[in-house]
């Protein structure tokens, strides 16, 4: 393709942002996150599509692994508040989906393997949060895990991924708002 410009990077660093032109990209995606923030809506051109997905995989494992969510309801409505904060910043959703499935690991070793490279998995990064899955305070609890959720397939770890697509547009939360100022019926 020769019309298409593809730029990566990290939109939760400002700096790296800024250096993007404004009102320039037709389609914005993000891969787990960072959400759409306001350092990078005005990169997208109006119009433009946002697309983000987001895994809630191996929300389970938290709770073993002594991680729970920084409060109770922190997975509780995933989709309404990502919704709102896509209209606070000008996005009208066109799609939401949510597809559940099962990941299958060979031993505990291979699920080991995986946790320590998708820190996501146990860790909340969004909100600064970091404890890295560790195999000398982590892996007896693993170990019971596993004993309980072992399958002729392997071991299984329950997977929840949600998808967003919308559009940057003016959104008008009031009848007043699409109105012209300037003119006297207003």
């Amino acid at each position: 393709l020769n019309n298409v410009m593809l730029v990566e990077g990290n939109v939760a660093v400002a700096e790296d942002v800024a250096q993007l032109p404004d009102n320039h990209f037709d389609l914005i995606y993000s891969d787990r996150g960072p959400n759409m923030n306001h350092n990078l809506i005005g990169k997208l051109k109006q119009g433009g599509f946002y697309l983000q997905a987001l895994m809630q995989g191996g929300l389970q494992l938290r709770d073993i692994l002594g991680r729970r969510p920084f409060t109770h309801h922190a997975y509780r409505n995933v989709p309404d508040r990502i919704l709102a904060a896509m209209a606070n910043l000008d996005i009208r959703p066109i799609s939401i989906r949510e597809i559940f499935y099962d990941a299958f690991f060979r031993d505990v070793d291979h699920l080991a393997a995986y946790l320590s490279q998708v820190e996501a998995i146990v860790s909340d990064w969004r909100v600064g949060y970091t404890n890295p899955y560790d195999p000398d305070r982590d892996l007896p609890a693993l170990k019971l895990y596993a004993r309980y959720n072992t399958t002729p397939e392997g071991i299984r770890l329950l997977q929840h991924q949600i998808f967003f697509v919308g559009y940057k547009t003016i959104i008008h939360y009031y009848p007043i708002d699409g109105k012209d100022s300037t003119s006297k019926n207003s």
